[in-house]
């Protein structure tokens, strides 16, 4: 009986050691990726006028790249390269990506998303949606090199990333609410 006991505690015990390492881990993140966004804003501000984004480190996840695409889009002058490097960026993002990769409206030259959480499926997911919209494609080493119907050279490097296991907490988009609107009650005037 006291050695069930004994096994028992070992094993609250060692979960318990388990979500405390959890919880440090997420704090940590938590952390990065606040400076990460400090540096997003201030990097999204020195874009303006220049002819490469340099969004490095800023903690991008799947879920930013949405409100991203719709940025690069409303900039006046095209970027030739975007650098995207050790962000939080996975597979699920590339279908993102590729709206600023479109032959007629393509925004970059370049763009960098090495050491980010993109694996070879995503990268094969990344190829097959450039080629859909038209693009010559070869892969390799992690770069694909995508010729549009003009001659124009595209190249994603997605080389040197990381396994999305790694990952303590993925970020998704945040989901409003629905509101409910009250009716005003029917009001009677006094006397009647």
């Amino acid at each position: 009986m006291l050695a069930g006991c004994y096994v028992e505690r070992k094993k609250l015990q060692d979960g318990k050691n388990k979500l405390k390492q959890l919880l440090e881990q997420l704090e940590a993140e938590c952390k990065r990726e606040q400076l990460g966004k400090s540096q997003l804003l201030q990097a999204s501000y020195n874009i303006l006028g220049h002819h490469k984004g340099h969004l490095v480190d800023c903690w991008l996840s799947d879920a930013d790249l949405p409100i991203l695409v719709r940025y690069f889009q409303a900039i006046d002058s095209p970027l030739d390269v975007l650098d995207l490097r050790s962000n939080r960026i996975t597979d699920q993002g590339t279908k993102h990506l590729l709206l600023l990769l479109q032959p007629r409206r393509a925004l970059f030259i370049s763009i960098n998303l090495q050491e980010n959480y993109i694996s070879p499926q995503g990268i094969r997911l990344l190829a097959t949606g450039m080629e859909g919209m038209g693009y010559s494609i070869v892969i390799q080493d992690g770069r694909v090199e995508a010729t549009d119907t003009s001659g124009r050279v595209l190249i994603v490097d997605v080389s040197n990333n990381k396994d999305a296991a790694a990952l303590v907490f993925t970020p998704s988009s945040v989901k409003l609410a629905k509101v409910k609107t009250l009716k005003p009650a029917s009001v009677s005037k006094p006397g009647r």
